[in-house]
């Protein structure tokens, strides 16, 4: 033993141990271990080799190492210890065949399960915390089926669950008697049930409420195309077996079960044998995983999809619906109750559950469950203490949160901990704490750090109580979203935190003094207080330590981490290793560069091994780190990790990692570091009655100041001491001792909706909670919280004296929404009219059927078809109001038909359709359903290529088919036949095509009637070239690309022409449409970019003749990378596409996408822009509509924000635009005036905005209907921007689209009937049972609850055929049960609603006296014409007038009306009638602009003279008009210089004030100086003055006297006036012009008066006047003050004043970045305001409402350039100053000049910096070297004449 005497100031000597070097013990591996399970004695391990098979046993803590030979070799794939049982374990295979043993491996039986184990993610064992023998069993159960909507050869699966309760003792016996059936196991629920977990109520110990035999299951029942049971997952035979229903695994190894979609993680307490996960395993088993490479994420395999599952899969997108319920049983379910979870806190008011039950699982007294809303992805937290009442956690979200992802953290007995995402990337979220029952949070941490999968960097130090460790993202507001946030995740700045409390408060760590070296730190207090220099660890998302991260639970207060000093956490090998020894209160750094960690032997020992580099060292301390030694590895190791029991009990570590060196290189090598020979004695220590003595010490937290009670009470500890010489070898955790304290302010925190001020006093920040049957009555008074509670937990002895949270007495008056009321369900309207239950004239049929149902409608009849997911068909004669199965079997005379799984309508026979058969049969009916019949000669089965659609038909002729066969996969084909005798002979025309369609539509017809139009492989024989083949990434043949092929006689020949593409052999053909009068193909074609590297780019090829096909142009300037294409319809015979301009991340809100819209020409060769930013989503759908029923109009939705998408916190902004000229000219929707109560609306500068194509599930038309024109019904808001769902309101126009009303305030389902006359709502909220009707165009409203005996229902999709022609409207829902249950899982309804007998009169119709008619004749006006009257819509030079059913008629249209011929007039020609001529573009003003010269321009022309040349108009083919303006005919050119260029002269009554040009057009706005704004679209070729807009009841301005324009979002523009508070502004380069209000006249004397924010163009600070008496800007009584909007002017709060020169900006700019987003720095001066004398430069990071820092003092001015702000600072009166730099605004330092001067002359100016240049690498590639420094100019003479200065850098 060696004593060190420290002969220093100290007084007593300290003793530093030193014993003996461990043990080491190499064992070797050729095949890798991959999970470790620890048993209870610890000394015994057991491994599975999960690859080969193999099980591993030790008994003397991992030094030696046997193969266990009674379990068979190669079958063993999972391995599980019984988490209450402290020998046994179960070695689980793929199949039946499992083991188990019960000392602890020395032994194993054999045993059978009925199923082989799940595969779903879940695990398949699940224990009793109490009765040890009793497991449920989860197995897997597949059959192979060729059912489904198509009939290929696959295995369907689900789960089922199964349960013993002797421990597998029966099971044991029957295997060894010979049965193999696993008989001795019980199903649970019953045979072909499937679930997705089951788990016993008391699966903890805590938790004790329910019987002992209480189990609860997930059933899941998955309704769609191909499914065989509830729970089917589809695999295609051969293929790798599918993924399952798996959620992400927590840190501690432990799973919640959830469907694939669910976004809830759980981290949940780990258990014994709970450790890490680190490698890959199907499963959740309990154990050690074993890393078997560096920490790197997992490749994901994805096998191909079988065409089964491709046309399944698109079905069930659309209608199918995957429903999961919570049942219950306490008696082995004899007996069963679903649970149901409603809106109240007790779990009453109707099922929330309407979209299932995402996850459950027991955290040790709690059970939680997951469920999703209906109509959402958003969830809602459930928790019960009893397991019979749930009740809803109420989370305190911030606004805009959507709860739609949870990770439940490790929470303790008293509180649940959750966080929250609140990022669109999933990588920021917030941390809440539940009171004692869970059901109210308080958020104690906001920006916490989350991994994508769910893991969040919360982690609690184990071995002391409250004490948490979490890790806040600090630049949360500057990191990118999606994709960005993924390539860039260096740019996330961590900081960690610690609490001492269980999270109510936290605070920085504090860093050491000095480091390993004696070197100090130079962190402040402040600086530690404040994170800017503290110590920062890795932690769960980062760190390397398998199990619990931070302390070990026997070793209490001791720590060992990974982290660095500083402003922020450093990558994880650019830290050190740290160790604190009192609970996480004071650190020392004990080794430099990052290390594996462990605490071995209660904490006597500690370990480290070198994670940088292979080490061949172990580093290892005895004394609690005062000394390290070295012990030697027999070989070069890359360690991958460090592993212990769970409770850090062991003396012998394993360090697991590969050898690089010797004879077993390459291999896996165990090395056991033995410790237990390290002393020759053990501790003195009684485990039973711990006590402090020789070789133990009592460690007590003190983490208040002096206060060491923590969470209401001294916690004293019993741990070894640094310097004894003995070893611990504990057989279980010590127990600490507990004493209660008094309660102090340290016990309480804020309560729900309450938040600390600035004074640390609790204020209510969100809704007062009411408590339930409160509150009756305004007049009442209610106990409200006193805005503390006591932290959950916290036993801390209560005082009279320190009651903070006692209730307090408050007046009901004094809350908005009372308690006791019920506001649920609202039968009654919100339009005016009473809203009473109509149950007179209206009826409704209801048809249950199990499955989804798909409808199909034959047009202008009453003939409905049927067809469930479950293969069930139905036909109905009258609309849906009573449908008759059909029996295939039965009306075809066959037998063997099989069921059906696909419905297809033949496009141009309004009587047939189409049925596939599971057995290879196509049925079909020519009467609409009656009756059917078989095509008896199919050629072929339908192919396995994903290729669509498999039957086409052709226009000219209804028995002219075309199918796509196929052979069989794998090494397969398709195969392409045609009959022309519907299918009593079929022709094989071509094989190994990608896509074939009859060429022939309604609109093409360049080709022969019978041509096909395929894309084709060029080789088809051999087996290399087998279309399967091609289609894998890499294997495909170069030379065998796919071309266009026409095969003009297809009945005839298989002679083909190919149609050309300029570089076919570098092309890639994605796909291609007949589409209207063109055939249009996407390819991928490879091209060079600019540093001539290969890539692809999409491209889009257009033929109007299917012989000759040309690239697609588009207009001149206009930079176009498409990512893809998007068709929409178009009526005036060109092509209209939205081209992507950026991808999206897939987020509706924090979604990046927008396209831009282009129109063709009339052949299909020039596309011209119609509409910039439209709004598109991930999957390429486009919000822009036709409005059916009305050419010509169109109503889109534009991205407004598009320049600020991916910048921190930026959501889509979209606006609604429509076009009535067929895009021509677009124009905002016109808000209503009042809403549907009839109160005023009170917005500025606001119109209509509507959801459509990308945010709503809905078929058909989206606002319209062809049979009722001019009527209009969207789903939006109003406002400046379209607002959430959840507060959407619906309207409704009647003349188009031009005027808006407000016809209910809530979002609903809308459907037209009868042709117009009636109009239908269903709310949209949730469950519902009654609707809302109208006969009166949308006048007034009536209601009629549809469903029977008080059901509710959730309502997936209203619908009435194609047209809407119907009476009777059909809607499709779910049950939700009249007591309050959950959704009926199994069945869905169609309800017919019957309004046939409102009216017994049906309309008449005089086309000559309209007076007489009960139909009107409406014509669309819009505009106004030359006469100053409303002008009609003309569409291609025809007006068109529309009958419809007038509102006011009491009569009936009936089903099989057909109103006459639409009225139409032909109109004169205008410019709509034309289109642009080769070599011409449409400019902004929509006008045909020649680009470059004018290759038809004479060769003698002579400048200046003129031509006779083309005018840039040509007739667009398909208008009508006549007469008026001929804009084709030759007009007079100019003759051009050399090389085209032209001038314009345009003559302005008043000089040029200022202009000013936008970077992304060829906009440019003026002011002239008599104060007039004109702008021109065209780059100054023609101009125009710019009206402002009018404000009722607002002065107009006497002058606009400044252009502000905004430097980091091009598209804005500012217009400042001269007085007055209205100013103006364009965010779409001077298109518009829009009010923006100033709460003061400006302050022109600092300009610009607008500054602005680099992220968020709704952030503004104006400099204002307020004082509007002065006279002069010059008057000293004139001060100035700022204000901030953070609205855009909205609404404007005062920063400061009076303000001196600078005034106030935003410190953050593009280039000076490191500084928080709303930091704020002014120059504040107490004296006159033009700035003469000293003044302050202020800083505030809170808008100036708290807190602000004085700069520096005596300032005279600031500016901020490049990324400085440079402060000027008077000395000496002014003769001189001192320059002060600041790159944070935090800290300013004084410029030093040459000579180690300080100051300068008075007179300087600051230059721009250098924006830094660009250049090319070594390799070709570009680089940017960004600017950096700045540049000052100092006046050295000012004297006239012979001024000069001197530049500083």
């Amino acid at each position: 033993r060696l004593c060190v005497a420290q002969l220093l100031l100290v007084t007593t000597a300290w003793c530093l141990a030193k014993g003996k070097s461990p043990a080491l013990r190499h064992t070797y591996f050729k095949e890798s271990v991959s999970k470790l399970v620890y048993f209870k004695s610890r000394s015994t391990i057991l491994g599975i080799d999960q690859a080969g098979g193999l099980l591993y046993r030790s008994t003397d803590y991992g030094e030696t190492w046997s193969k266990i030979t009674d379990v068979a070799d190669g079958q063993v794939t999972r391995l599980y210890a019984h988490p209450h049982e402290p020998k046994i374990a179960y070695a689980l295979t793929e199949d039946t065949q499992h083991w188990i043993t019960q000392d602890e491996g020395g032994s194993w039986k054999p045993f059978s399960s009925p199923l082989p184990p799940t595969t779903s993610g879940e695990r398949p064992l699940a224990f009793h915390a109490e009765r040890t023998g009793w497991i449920i069993f989860t197995g897997e159960k597949c059959v192979e089926e060729k059912s489904g909507w198509w009939p290929f050869p696959r295995l369907v699966c689900h789960d089922e669950a199964f349960y013993v309760k002797d421990g597998f003792a029966q099971a044991v016996r029957d295997h060894k008697s010979g049965d193999r059936s696993g008989s001795g196991i019980t199903s649970l629920l019953g045979d072909d049930h499937a679930v997705v977990k089951c788990m016993w109520a008391r699966q903890t110990k805590e938790f004790d409420a329910m019987a002992e035999e209480a189990i609860f299951c997930l059933e899941i029942v998955t309704r769609g195309a191909g499914s065989s049971g509830p729970n089917a997952k589809r695999r295609g035979l051969g293929s790798s077996r599918g993924a399952g229903i798996l959620s992400p695994r927590n840190s501690t190894g432990a799973y919640l079960a959830g469907q694939p979609q669910s976004k809830l993680h759980m981290r949940m307490l780990a258990g014994p044998g709970h450790q890490a996960a680190y490698g890959a395993e199907a499963d959740g088993g309990d154990g050690v995983f074993v890393p078997h490479a560096a920490a790197t994420d997992q490749d994901t395999a994805l096998a191909k999809r079988d065409l089964a599952d491709e046309i399944s899969e698109l079905f069930e997108s659309q209608f199918a619906r995957r429903t999961v319920q919570l049942v219950v049983s306490e008696n082995f379910f004899s007996t069963q109750k679903t649970v149901h979870f409603g809106s109240g806190n007790d779990g009453t008011g109707g099922d929330r559950a309407g979209g299932g039950v995402l996850a459950i699982s027991v955290l040790k007294n709690y059970i939680m469950a997951a469920i999703s809303h209906a109509h959402s992805e958003e969830m809602d937290l459930f928790i019960t203490m009893d397991g019979h009442v749930w009740a809803e956690s109420h989370l305190p979200l911030p606004p805009g949160t959507q709860e739609d992802a949870y990770t439940i953290l490790e929470s303790s007995a008293h509180a649940v901990f959750v966080d929250v995402v609140t990022s669109s990337n999933s990588i920021v979220g917030s941390l809440f704490r539940s009171n004692s029952n869970g059901t109210y949070y308080t958020q104690s941490l906001e920006h916490t750090h989350r991994s994508r999968s769910g893991l969040v960097d919360v982690e609690r130090v184990h071995g002391v109580e409250g004490v948490v460790i979490a890790n806040q993202v600090s630049n949360w507001d500057k990191i990118g979203h999606g994709l960005d946030s993924i390539l860039h995740r260096e740019k996330i700045e961590l900081k960690t935190r610690i609490s001492f409390n269980d999270g109510a408060r936290w605070r920085f760590l504090q860093p050491p003094e000095r480091d390993i070296d004696g070197k100090r730190y130079a962190c402040s207090r402040d600086a530690w207080q404040t994170g800017e220099c503290a110590l920062h660890l890795h932690s769960v998302t980062s760190a390397r330590t398998p199990g619990h991260v931070f302390g070990s639970a026997s070793a209490p207060g001791v720590i060992l981490a990974v982290g660095n000093i500083g402003a922020k956490l450093l990558p994880w090998r650019s830290c050190d290793t740290f160790l604190s020894r009192d609970g996480g209160i004071s650190w020392k750094m004990v080794h430099r560069g990052s290390h594996h960690v462990q605490l071995a032997d209660s904490g006597a020992v500690m370990v480290l091994v070198d994670d940088k580099e292979p080490t061949g060292t172990v580093h290892y301390s005895l004394d609690s780190g005062e000394t390290w030694q070295n012990v030697a590895l027999d070989v070069n190791t890359r360690v991958r990790a460090l592993f212990i029991d769970d409770d850090g009990l062991s003396p012998v570590l394993l360090a697991i990692g590969t050898a690089l060196e010797g004879s077993h290189a390459d291999e896996q090598v165990f090395v056991a570091i033995d410790f237990s020979k390290s002393w020759p004695r053990q501790c003195a220590i009684d485990p039973s009655d711990p006590k402090a003595g020789r070789d133990v010490e009592a460690f007590v937290l003190v983490a208040h100041e002096d206060n060491d009670c923590i969470l209401g009470h001294r916690t004293e500890h019993i741990r070894r001491k640094p310097t004894a010489d003995c070893f611990m070898r504990l057989d279980q955790v010590l127990v600490p001792r507990q004493t209660d304290c008094d309660c102090t302010a340290h016990d309480f925190e804020c309560d729900y909706n309450y938040a600390p001020d600035a004074s640390g006093r609790c204020e209510l920040v969100g809704p007062e909670v009411v408590p339930h049957g409160q509150c009756q009555r305004p007049s009442d008074r209610f106990m409200a919280s006193s805005g503390w509670r006591l932290i959950p937990g916290n036993t801390c002895i209560r005082n009279s004296a320190n009651e903070m949270d006692k209730p307090v007495e408050k007046p009901c008056s004094s809350v908005q929404n009372p308690g006791g009321g019920d506001h649920d369900h609202d039968h009654d309207h919100d339009g005016g009219n009473s809203g009473q239950v109509v149950l007179g004239p209206v009826t409704h049929h209801t048809l249950v059927v199990s499955g989804d149902p798909h409808i199909m409608t034959f047009p202008n009849t009453t003939a409905f078809l049927l067809m469930t997911s479950k293969q069930a068909l139905y036909r109905s004669d009258d609309e849906g109001a009573r449908w008759v199965p059909i029996d295939l079997a039965k009306s075809t005379g066959n037998a063997k038909i099989g069921k059906p799984v696909y419905l297809a309508e033949h496009t141009y026979h309004s009587s047939r359709a189409y049925v596939y058969t599971e057995n290879d049969v196509m049925a079909y009916t020519s009467d609409r359903g009656v009756t059917w019949s078989i095509i008896r000669n199919l050629p072929s089965p339908a192919n396995g290529l994903h290729i669509r659609p498999i039957l086409d038909f052709n226009p000219v002729n209804p028995d002219w088919l075309l199918f796509v066969g196929g052979t069989t996969c794998p090494g397969c084909h398709s195969e392409i036949w045609v009959t022309a005798d519907h299918g009593k002979k079929w022709t094989r025309v071509t094989t190994h095509a990608t896509k074939c369609l009859f060429a022939r539509s309604k609109e093409f017809a360049a080709l022969p009637e019978e041509a096909i139009v395929c894309t084709n492989y060029r080789l088809t024989s051999g087996k290399e070239n087998e279309q399967d083949r091609q289609d894998q990434k890499g294997r495909k043949n170069p030379d065998n690309y796919v071309e266009i092929r026409v095969f003009p006689k297809p009945f005839a020949s298989t002679s083909f022409d190919v149609v050309a593409l300029p570089s076919a052999d570098k092309s890639e053909i994605v796909d291609f449409h007949i589409h209207g009068r063109f055939i249009v193909v996407a390819v991928l074609e490879a091209v060079l970019d600019d540093t001539g590297r290969s890539e692809t780019a999409l491209k889009m090829f257009v033929s109007d003749d299917g012989k000759t096909i040309h690239e697609a142009r588009f207009p001149p300037g206009v930079n176009i990378q498409p990512e893809g294409f998007t068709l929409l319809p178009s009526y005036s015979g060109t092509i209209l596409i939205d081209v992507e301009g950026a991808p999206n991340t897939g987020d509706p809100d924090w979604g990046t996408g927008w396209g831009t819209l282009f129109a063709s020409n009339s052949n299909g060769t020039h596309f011209h822009m119609v509409l910039q930013h439209t709004n598109r989503n991930h999957v390429g759908l486009v919000d822009v509509e036709r409005v059916d029923g009305l050419r010509g109009t169109l109503i889109a939705n534009q991205v407004a924000n598009a320049e600020a998408l991916g910048k921190p916190g930026v959501r889509k902004e979209l606006r609604t635009v429509a076009s009535w000229d067929n895009g021509r000219s677009w124009h905002p929707l016109e808000a209503p005036l009042k809403d549907s109560s009839g109160n005023d609306i009170d917005c500025t500068d606001c119109s209509l905005h509507l959801y459509s194509r990308s945010s709503m599930v809905r078929l058909g038309s989206q606002y319209g209907a062809k049979t009722a024109p001019g009527y209009l019904v969207g789903v939006g808001s109003v406002g400046t921007h379209l607002g959430r769902y959840t507060a959407a309101r619906t309207y409704m126009s009647r003349d188009g689209g031009i005027t808006w009303a407000e016809i209910r305030a809530t979002q609903t389902q809308y459907e037209f009937g009868d042709h117009g006359a009636l109009l239908m709502l269903v709310d949209d909220t949730g469950p519902v049972d009654t609707l809302h009707y109208s006969v009166d165009g949308g006048i007034s409203w009536k209601s009629y609850r549809f469903t029977d005996s008080g059901m509710r229902v959730i309502v997936d999709r209203v619908t009435n055929g194609v047209d809407s022609g119907g009476q009777g409207l059909l809607i499709q829902a779910r049950e939700i049960l009249a007591s309050g249950g959950g959704a009926n899982a199994e069945e869905s309804m169609v309800i017919y609603v019957d309004f046939s007998k409102l009216f017994t009169r049906q309309c008449q119709i005089e086309t000559r006296d309209h007076s007489k008619s009960d139909f009107e004749l409406w014509t669309p006006r819009w505009g106004m014409d030359s006469g100053g009257r409303s002008a009609a819509i003309c569409v291609l030079g025809t007006e068109t007038s529309y009958w419809r059913r007038k509102p006011t008629a009491s009569c009936y249209v009936g089903n099989e009306f057909e109103p006459p011929m639409t009225s139409s007039r032909t109109c004169e020609c205008t410019i709509q009638d034309f289109e642009c001529d080769e070599g011409f573009w449409l400019n902004d003003y929509g006008q045909c602009t020649l680009d470059g010269p004018d290759p038809y321009q004479p060769s003698d022309c002579r400048e200046g003279t003129t031509y006779r040349g083309r005018s840039g108009y040509t007739k667009i083919a398909l208008s009508q008009c006549t007469g008026g303006k001929d804009l084709s005919q030759p007009v007079d050119r100019i003759c051009g210089r050399a090389g085209g260029m032209r001038a314009s002269a345009m003559v302005l009554q008043s000089p040029v004030a200022d202009i000013q040009y936008f970077k992304n057009s060829h906009h440019v706005v003026v002011r002239t100086e008599d104060d007039r704004i004109w702008s021109s679209l065209d780059e100054g070729t023609q101009w125009a003055e710019i009206e402002m807009p009018v404000v009722p009841g607002a002065a107009r301005s006497d002058g606009i006297a400044a252009i502000v324009r905004q430097p980091y979002f091009e598209d804005y523009t500012y217009f400042i006036p001269k007085k007055g508070t209205l100013a103006y502004y364009t965010d779409d380069e001077a298109r518009t012009i829009r009010v923006l209000h100033l709460p003061t006249a400006p302050a022109h004397l600092y300009q610009p008066v607008l500054r602005f924010h680099p992220d968020y163009p709704d952030w503004l600070i104006f400099l204002g006047q307020p004082n509007q008496g002065c006279d002069s800007v010059d008057a000293s009584s004139c001060q100035v003050e700022a204000f901030v909007s953070r609205d855009h002017g909205a609404h404007w709060s005062a920063l400061t004043a009076p303000l001196g020169p600078g005034g106030c900006v935003f410190l953050k700019t593009d280039r000076l970045v490191n500084v928080k987003q709303n930091t704020i720095v002014c120059g504040r001066h107490m004296g006159a305001q033009d700035g003469r004398g000293g003044g302050d430069i202020v800083v505030s990071s809170d808008w100036f409402t708290r807190n602000e820092r004085v700069l520096v003092k005596k300032a005279t001015d600031f500016v901020i350039l490049g990324g400085f702000l440079v402060i000027s600072q008077d000395v000496d009166d002014g003769q001189a100053l001192r320059m002060h730099i600041s790159l944070d605004g935090e800290t300013a330092a004084v410029a030093n000049f040459p000579g180690n001067k300080l100051t300068v002359d008075s007179a300087y100016t600051v230059l721009d910096p250098p924006e830094g240049f660009e250049y090319r690498d070594e390799r070709g590639y570009k680089q940017k070297m960004p600017g950096a420094g700045m540049m000052m100019h100092v006046t050295k003479s000012n004297r006239a004449g012979a001024e000069w200065g001197t530049i500083y850098t």
